[in-house]
């Protein structure tokens, strides 16, 4: 996170807001809802633009609101400070005052340094440029981040066992519940895309998944999503 360097970010702000037409918002907290990220005047000559995010920079979605006139906005860049750059495929015509729906990030729980949007100026009778404005959305959850960071990064690498544990998960409950029970949570197992979180089990044993939204869950004998919280967690016994 950038909250150490809040202050350095101010700085910048002030000067790129003199020097260009963009107006980052620092974002001080995580609380949860949209948050305004910043906003651009487009222009009549570049169709690439990039707004800087500041402060808690971490987002499971974003959106663009239109003011002013209208724009044809093409696509959105997502640049995270790993390296790392998620595009995002948008060709949507906005009036005045619309916006895009919500884009789920595919790594909400990584930093953004930047978020860059091409696009198309639409002709109007007054000449007017459009403001672009970028707004993301905070789940309550990325105060908690880091350790969450390397949770995920754990579970990406064991995702390749991940259909060999829920078959064998599915191979003891048929010595518990009898064969249908198994076969119903072996089918669902498998078709699980989630990532398995590799050092916890849920109270009775089963094996917990970390879905998009960083929450985490496990399947019933009834072949039913249950959520759970760390604390109902159990250490995951040694093999």
């Amino acid at each position: 996170m950038k909250r150490a360097f809040v202050r350095s970010w101010v700085l910048l702000f002030v000067l790129v807001n003199a020097a260009f037409s963009q107006k980052p918002t620092v974002v001080t907290d995580n609380k949860p809802g949209w948050r305004k990220i910043g906003e651009i005047t487009a222009s009549f000559k570049t169709e690439t633009e990039s707004i800087v995010v500041l402060g808690a920079d971490e987002f499971s979605s974003i959106k663009l609101k239109v003011t002013d006139a209208p724009i044809n906005l093409l696509h959105l860049q997502v640049f995270y400070e790993s390296g790392d750059m998620e595009e995002i495929k948008v060709d949507h015509q906005l009036q005045a005052g619309a916006e895009t729906r919500a884009f789920p990030l595919k790594n909400p729980y990584r930093d953004i340094q930047k978020v860059a949007f091409t696009y198309k100026t639409l002709p109007n009778a007054q000449n007017d440029k459009a403001a672009v404005e970028l707004y993301g959305l905070k789940t309550g959850l990325e105060g908690e981040s880091d350790a969450y960071r390397k949770e995920r990064e754990k579970a990406e690498r064991d995702a390749e066992d991940a259909g060999k544990n829920a078959t064998q998960e599915a191979e003891e409950r048929s010595d518990k519940a009898g064969d249908q029970v198994a076969e119903t949570a072996g089918n669902i197992g498998a078709g699980i895309k989630d990532k398995v979180y590799a050092d916890k089990v849920a109270p009775d044993g089963k094996t917990i998944y970390i879905d998009k939204h960083a929450k985490f869950y496990y399947i019933n004998d009834e072949g039913k999503k249950v959520f759970i919280l760390k604390s109902q967690m159990k250490d995951k016994p040694d093999e």
